[in-house]
């Protein structure tokens, strides 16, 4: 019988990102979390988190809370990931584990780049809006 070997995984500056769990013993990982490129994208987590960690700790402070509550979500996604994928392979046969354990790792990297998108674009409203050029919705009102 395989087992569902996992490692919780960080990618990244570690005060701003998030920790994964990830199966072992597959064939391959999601692209978002394997590729890192030389060109900045956020298609790859490792480029995401490095752009969050620029601007959140530009200013720590105001976007702390949000951080945290990406951390949090995401900490409750793998643990429910877990939970469900070792209940749907314990009873399978060896040779199908790799595949539902790469389907899993591949469903948790699109809730991880749907939650690193919205965080990225949190901490780069909060840190733009305290530029000295800041950029905000009332820049377009006439008076």
């Amino acid at each position: 019988h395989a087992h569902a070997c996992v490692q919780w995984m960080a990618f990244g500056s570690n005060p701003f990102n998030a920790l994964v769990p990830l199966y072992a013993n597959v064939h391959a990982m999601p692209a978002y979390l394997e590729n890192t490129p030389a060109v900045v994208t956020t298609d790859s987590f490792y480029w995401a988190n490095r752009l969050i960690a620029a601007l959140a700790d530009a200013r720590f402070h105001e976007n702390a809370a949000a951080v945290e509550a990406y951390q949090e979500k995401m900490a409750a996604l793998g643990h429910k990931m877990l939970h469900e994928t070792d209940a749907a392979v314990a009873g399978l046969d060896a040779p199908a584990v790799p595949e539902k354990l790469a389907a899993a790792n591949s469903d948790l990297a699109s809730e991880l780049k749907c939650a690193t998108e919205e965080l990225l674009g949190k901490v780069l409203y909060t840190t733009s809006c305290a530029m000295k050029n800041g950029f905000a919705m009332s820049d377009n009102v006439r008076e």
